[in-house]
């Protein structure tokens, strides 16, 4: 390439001064219009001037423009190799990130991996730790539940057979308690009968106001369910000496003495005692049972005081509601049912005196077992009670 076209594909409109003749004075004025971009005009070489320093200036201007030409591609290279710097600097970044991250990565695998190693350690150790199981002491204790189990159930057992057993017995005292209402029924009204042909002989004479003796007595119409059919031996109306038991309350021993005056006509049943013998009272065997009363009238209102002792085996008691049912009956009237129910003794024991004072309405009535049914009126109860006497006594519960 010569040195114009170079200078000419260089700046694009300026032409080298060793091109041709004259070119240096032409030069002068493109070059100056290619640097100061035609702002100032050419200005012409002064007249005398050798051709020479017009080549010299051109030749500087030349060398000028290929400096900065190189200034300017080092500068190009300089910015190049600062982006390349740039870009490596953030690819060894990203890459320390990815380290960075990967190895934290690997050391939380690592932790869990400890902590997993630490975790079945331990566990192993409370496998060890704790006790083997006992083969033996399993199997003696599954014999012993099932042994448990057996005498659970033959004790249901012996329960239903109890219960078959009371409900036998039930029907048993239910089938006699109806032949004795029968027969008290059947008493009942032969001695209506018998008071309703002594009528007139009372209405002579005035009624009969002395006690009777016990015997066979007529029974009310709903008589209690009495275990027992043995007859008294005792003598209903029998005077007892005064006589307070331990424990007995003194209510009980005001009433008994305020009542020991009343044992004349119109003053009440009295005193007495009765024993019976051979009796079943609930799962016992009585030998004897012997009951003693004092029936009298305190301030017009009827006074109830009594107990009971009963022999026979010493390892048995009697049912917790047992209660004894005095009959007072009076000549030429329906009698009733009066009830002591003191606490139930053992065997051998007196039981501590039942004192009250029963309202006229409640006092004579009929009795299913222990339950009291039907009462006589107020009227006939306090005419019963006031010239009536004890004839005979049942145990029920």
């Amino acid at each position: 390439m010569s040195r114009r076209a170079g200078c000419a594909a260089a700046l694009g409109v300026l032409f080298c001064a060793a091109a041709a003749p004259g070119w240096a004075q032409q030069g002068g004025g493109l070059f100056s219009q290619a640097v100061g971009g035609g702002a100032a005009p050419a200005v012409p070489p002064a007249s005398g001037a050798p051709a020479a320093d017009s080549l010299f200036s051109g030749a500087v201007r030349s060398g000028e423009i290929e400096a900065a030409q190189e200034q300017a591609a080092r500068e190009r290279e300089a910015r190049r190799l600062a982006e390349e710097q740039r870009q490596q600097a953030l690819r060894e970044a990203a890459q320390r990130r990815e380290e960075e991250e990967r190895a934290a990565t690997e050391a939380e695998a690592e932790q869990r991996r400890a902590r997993a190693l630490r975790e079945e350690r331990e566990r192993t150790e409370r496998i060890a730790d704790q006790p083997q199981p006992d083969f033996l002491g399993d199997a003696a204790r599954r014999i012993g539940a099932g042994v448990q189990t057996d005498l659970e159930r033959l004790r249901r057992t012996e329960r239903m057979v109890e219960r078959h057993e009371r409900q036998r017995l039930e029907r048993e005292r239910q089938a006699q308690w109806e032949r004795e209402r029968q027969q008290q029924a059947e008493a009942q009204r032969r001695e209506r009968e018998a008071g309703q042909r002594q009528r007139p002989a009372e209405t002579q004479h005035g009624p009969d106001t002395t006690a009777t003796a016990a015997g066979g007595p007529s029974a009310p119409a709903a008589a209690p369910a009495s275990p027992s059919t043995s007859f008294a031996t005792g003598t209903a109306g029998t005077p007892l000496p005064a006589r307070v038991e331990p424990g007995s309350s003194g209510a009980g021993v005001r009433i008994e003495a305020a009542s020991a005056e009343a044992n004349g006509a119109g003053q009440g049943p009295g005193r007495g005692s009765m024993t019976k013998r051979n009796l079943t009272v609930g799962r016992c065997g009585v030998e004897s049972f012997t009951v003693h009363w004092n029936l009298g009238v305190l301030l017009g209102e009827p006074t109830v005081d009594g107990g009971y002792t009963w022999q026979g085996p010493a390892d048995c008691e009697l049912p917790s509601t047992t209660v004894v049912l005095l009959y007072v009956r009076r000549a030429g009237e329906p009698g009733g049912w009066v009830e002591l129910s003191p606490a139930v003794p053992r065997a051998g024991q007196p039981s501590f005196n039942a004192a009250g004072s029963p309202s006229s309405g409640q006092l004579l009535c009929s009795y299913d077992a222990a339950r009291r049914t039907d009462c006589l009126a107020a009227q006939a109860a306090a005419r019963v009670w006031r010239d009536g006497a004890v004839g005979d006594f049942a145990v029920a519960w």
